[in-house]
């Protein structure tokens, strides 16, 4: 998963408030409870980029399991879902304390 090549300060993404470099300290602007700003109906209907403890209720999961071309992620260099990213990123999100 390459996530911050795109979700970074300088990236093409650097629109969507979610900053997923590793260079933030804020919570939500690593994702955690920040509502979506630019992802349109990307968002499958849920609310925050990464709820913790319920990667289901999650837009970053939903998009990184989306086949849909307008809501996929990664989008660069995608041609099928990354099951192990997947299972990777819902582990961290389930494993994270708090809620929104």
């Amino acid at each position: 998963m390459q996530c911050g090549h795109c979700h970074n300060p300088e990236g093409a993404a650097d629109t969507s408030g979610l900053i997923l470099d590793n260079s933030q300290t804020l919570a939500i602007n690593r994702g955690v409870c920040k509502p979506p700003v630019a992802a349109g109906g990307g968002a499958g209907d849920l609310r925050y980029a990464i709820v913790p403890g319920q990667p289901q209720q999650s837009i970053l999961l939903y998009r990184m399991g989306s086949e849909k071309p307008d809501e996929m992620m990664p989008e660069l260099g995608r041609s099928l879902i990354h099951k192990e990213g997947i299972d990777l990123v819902s582990r961290w999100i389930s494993e994270m304390p708090g809620n929104c």
